[in-house]
């Protein structure tokens, strides 16, 4: 069914110090659905529009393994501690 929802995204607005972000998470996908592009499709079409946006830096709460395929790297070598 075309209609039918298979995955969801969450964006939260924070404060990071004197900065407001983005905070990426939860991901979820329907098992059933898992393995075909949907999480991937879900990631870069919310950070094209993102990118639109004022925040200087997204966040990912989340599984760690999974995000630098989309340029993700860890925080805390920057000095982001969460």
């Amino acid at each position: 069914d075309e209609d039918e929802v298979v995955g969801s995204l969450r964006y939260w607005e924070v404060q990071l110090g004197r900065d407001i972000i983005l905070l990426l998470g939860p991901l979820a996908v329907q098992p059933v659905m898992r393995g075909k592009g949907y999480g991937k499709q879900l990631i870069a079409e919310s950070l094209r529009l993102a990118r639109q946006g004022p925040w200087k830096l997204v966040l990912v709460s989340g599984e760690v393994d999974y995000y630098p395929k989309f340029g993700f790297v860890p925080a805390a070598p920057y000095g982001v501690a969460w």
